[in-house]
């Protein structure tokens, strides 16, 4: 019997110590349950980036169990044209967050293939296509930076010599890509002669070819709409301009926002030439003749067109350069992504 008792003493225990185990195992693997990302909406415009921010880690704290959990989790917050964001969650995390009153859909991240790299030839809509600005109005283009692909022939640097000197970079090699792509960048310029016989350079893609030699040219500012318009006038801002002052006419803008080449065209404008004081090295595709030109050169223009009774200029079709690129464009995000091993960012040199 003591054997008997001793044998099941220790079979008891045995028994006791496998529910043990078993029962932190599915604690483990409940603790690590899978993680996607996630995409939280909640449906109403932000009232402040910071105020957004505040409300998303909110919302996560309350799934996660802890603010720490939250900033953990959070991957990013959209506060600009809608109030979203963006987490590492499980799925019973996901359908808790449906379940709050603050949300209004929450959707799984998802991969997407391009359908096409030529979106013009694409929509029906080639360089050659008839515009017609009314039916263009009110529509919202979402552009995919898709990045780069060091394998297209586009990287071929047969021929080139080696990078400027002055370049303190390193090069990876890859496919036809020898390493440094010693090329040269493509930059989009277009000439603005004045009346007086000066000309000047700016950037963007204006496709349009002057049907004249020269249009009259005023200052957004000179005509505003009305006294309490002049202040954002000078922007080029909708309803700021009075058309009758502006039709057959190109438009000097200070740039506030971008579209103002629209807003000339729509009131009968030939066009615009707006002024930046950011560094200029990204090419916009203007909807009507512009150009995008720096502040000395804009303090010139807006000089000569106050220094003459009839002042005039013109925009001329944009023509295609090679410039060297030595350095990461303004607008390209620093890589590689922590997030998601699908997202490779490649910085283009």
């Amino acid at each position: 019997m003591g054997k008997l008792g001793f044998l099941s003493s220790v079979l008891s225990y045995q028994l006791l110590h496998l529910v043990l185990v078993l029962i932190i195992l599915n604690i483990v693997a409940y603790g690590e349950e899978t993680q996607d990302f996630y995409i939280v909406y909640l449906g109403d415009s932000p009232v402040s980036k910071q105020s957004a921010v505040q409300k998303h880690i909110g919302l996560l704290s309350s799934v996660k169990g802890s603010e720490d959990g939250a900033k953990e989790s959070i991957v990013y917050s959209y506060t600009k044209s809608f109030n979203a964001f963006a987490a590492k969650l499980s799925e019973d995390e996901a359908e808790m967050l449906k379940g709050l009153e603050e949300v209004a859909s929450v959707f799984p991240n998802r991969y997407r293939k391009l359908h096409t790299t030529k979106s013009w030839d694409f929509i029906g809509l080639p360089l050659t296509a008839r515009r017609n600005m009314k039916l263009e109005r009110n529509i919202v283009v979402g552009l995919l930076d898709t990045g780069i692909t060091p394998q297209s022939e586009s990287f071929k640097d047969d021929g080139f010599g080696p990078p400027p000197s002055k370049w303190k970079g390193t090069c990876g090699r890859f496919a036809n890509f020898s390493g440094c792509n010693n090329g040269i960048d493509r930059q989009f310029m277009s000439t603005v002669k004045l009346g007086n016989g000066k000309s000047f350079s700016g950037i963007g893609i204006n496709t349009f070819e002057s049907k004249e030699n020269f249009y009259p040219i005023v200052s957004g500012a000179d005509v505003a709409r009305n006294s309490g318009s002049k202040e954002n006038a000078r922007f080029c801002f909708a309803n700021t301009l009075d058309p009758g002052k502006v039709k057959g006419r190109l438009v000097y803008c200070t740039l506030g926002q971008w579209g103002v080449d629209s807003v000339v065209k729509g009131i009968g404008g030939i066009g615009t030439i707006v002024e930046s004081e950011q560094y200029l090295d990204i090419a916009q595709i203007f909807m009507a003749p512009a150009t995008i030109v720096n502040s000395t050169v804009g303090e010139t223009i807006q000089n000569y067109i106050h220094s003459t009774s009839s002042p005039s200029a013109v925009v001329y079709k944009s023509e295609e350069i090679e410039v060297p690129a030595p350095v990461v464009a303004s607008f390209s995000s620093r890589g590689p992504n922590p997030g998601s091993r699908l997202v490779l960012k490649v910085c283009k040199l």
